[in-house]
């Protein structure tokens, strides 16, 4: 997306450099300019477009991970964390829902905890 944008701005650069060096008349530049500028803007949003389209999720999976996406703003705390746990259940991991609300006690991993106890011991 970035390199439409890019381009757009090259181009207008361009035009720029056409209009100022040219020796037509005031009038002339501007009108030459206002066209460009308008061909350009045309040919960007025309542009944004299609890349919107072709970009639109092909699968029924994506299409539903991208529906539910767009919903998690208004999701509650227990859709919330289903909705995290099938996210990391697509991507491959290990996934629980506790359920329960309100804020847990943090419980350090059981790594630290196995350091801590072998450096207390030397």
């Amino acid at each position: 997306m970035d390199w439409i944008l890019g381009g757009g701005v090259l181009a207008f650069v361009v035009l720029l450099g056409f209009v100022s060096n040219s020796t037509m008349e005031l009038t002339e530049g501007l009108k030459w300019l206002l066209g460009g500028l308008l061909l350009i803007g045309s040919v960007v949003a025309a542009l944004f477009v299609a890349w919107h389209l072709w970009s639109r999720p092909t699968t029924p999976t994506a299409r539903e991970l991208l529906l539910r996406f767009e919903a998690v703003r208004s999701m509650s705390g227990a859709q919330f964390e289903v909705f995290t746990a099938d996210l990391f259940r697509a991507m491959g991991h290990h996934a629980v829902v506790l359920g329960g609300s309100g804020r847990r006690r943090y419980r350090e991993p059981s790594w630290r905890a196995c350091r801590r106890t072998v450096q207390e011991s030397q």
